[in-house]
């Protein structure tokens, strides 16, 4: 018991550190342009589409790891406790993909950003990219 809750405790802190680095990176690709006095997103439909598949994201991990504790055949607290790894362990993979796009975005000249971070972002979709051979 006393496990699972610090692996509870884990998963929660993690989940907060994504959450503050998805927030960099959101922050760092939000490029804004002030054309006759209005301010507006150079790239709207990229920051919203790295919203979108952040909250996806949120879901899937859900998802996936509520199959993995009921693919256990053990006691209900040790579902729970297949699940709570399954999202420390998501959790922690998204947190690194996440960090990553940030540093890399980082070492793009901000004027040069717009053009040049998209190679930065293809990790945050990994089965949408296809495996090298």
């Amino acid at each position: 018991m006393n496990t699972g809750l610090r692996r509870r405790a884990s998963e929660e802190e993690l989940r907060k550190q994504l959450e503050d680095s998805h927030k960099d990176l959101v922050e760092l690709i939000s490029t804004k342009e002030i054309m006759n006095g209005v301010e507006y997103l150079e790239d709207q439909r990229l920051v919203e589409a790295v919203q979108a598949q952040q909250k996806s994201w949120k879901q899937f991990k859900h998802s996936e790891c509520e199959l993995i504790g009921s693919l256990s055949v053990a006691a209900s607290t040790w579902q729970s406790a297949r699940v709570v790894e399954c999202e420390v362990n998501l959790t922690s993979q998204r947190l690194k993909r996440t960090r990553d796009a940030v540093r890399c975005v980082k070492k793009i000249a901000p004027q040069d950003r717009r053009y040049d971070q998209q190679s930065c972002l293809y990790q945050l979709a990994p089965l949408a990219v296809p495996l090298e051979k």
